[in-house]
């Protein structure tokens, strides 16, 4: 009888441990889920234009992450008569709207953000997203005053060129020179680059990961209350016989 109640209580304990230890590398994966991040850009040497992109590649449904894009673009030198380079100032006007459904942002979204930009400086737009649920979802950067050729390539860095929704930027690989010029001074253009973010849940799980551990946390739960009750009958149980066995004695009496 003490060997079952021992049994009982080793199975108890082990249960229990099991438990902790689930508990504890759940703790090790919320403290450290690298939630990374896509970084992409054009190649650019000399005069050109030069766009950094930076981007999450997954947030946990309670953490805020940050989109952010660097412009920058230089002019080819000129020179006067004398040979002397001519310091020349030239503007681009350059819009970016950052559209989701799947996240609040700041700035809010949907809604176009001008610049002025001069050559030779360094422009930044930046917005701070929050997910609003887990789950696969997608981010739209839609930029005017930039050219397909040159998204095409950001789009191939940050390893989204595969994507159906990213097909209209990546037709334009083909374009001619007079293309990009007539399409980048058109202030109506637009390009949208979508790009996809994973969202997970507090410890690091995706939504069926999440599903499958609550699961099996359950199992461990009713494991643990089955064996709690298996004792307490057991208890009654072996009470109940000292009862009988003592009311035995005493009628023999």
């Amino acid at each position: 009888m003490q060997n079952s109640n021992s049994q009982a209580r080793h199975v108890y304990l082990a249960v229990i441990g099991v438990a902790l230890t689930i508990i504890g590398i759940a703790g090790l994966i919320y403290s450290s889920y690298p939630q990374g991040l896509r970084r992409g850009a054009n190649s650019a040497g000399g005069p050109g234009t030069l766009i950094e992109l930076e981007i999450p590649k997954s947030l946990r449904v309670s953490d805020s992450g940050v989109v952010r894009i660097n412009y920058m673009f230089a002019t080819a030198p000129k020179f006067d008569n004398s040979g002397q380079i001519i310091t020349e100032t030239v503007y681009r006007n350059i819009t970016i709207t950052l559209q989701t459904a799947s996240f609040d942002a700041s700035p809010p979204p949907n809604e176009p953000i001008g610049k002025r930009v001069k050559n030779e400086l360094s422009y930044e737009w930046t917005w701070a997203v929050r997910p609003k649920e887990t789950g696969q979802h997608h981010i739209v950067l839609q930029f005017g005053g930039v050219p397909g050729p040159l998204l095409a390539e950001i789009a191939s860095s940050l390893e989204v060129d595969h994507l159906p929704a990213n097909a209209a930027i990546m037709d334009t690989n083909d374009w001619t020179y007079e293309q990009v010029i007539e399409q980048q001074e058109d202030p109506n253009y637009t390009y949208d680059l979508v790009v996809p973010i994973r969202v997970v849940n507090l410890f690091g799980l995706t939504a069926l990961q999440a599903k499958i551990a609550s699961s099996f946390t359950t199992f461990l739960g009713s494991g643990l209350t089955v064996t709690w009750l298996y004792e307490q009958w057991y208890k009654k149980r072996s009470d109940k016989s000292k009862k009988h066995r003592y009311k035995r004695r005493k009628r023999r009496k």
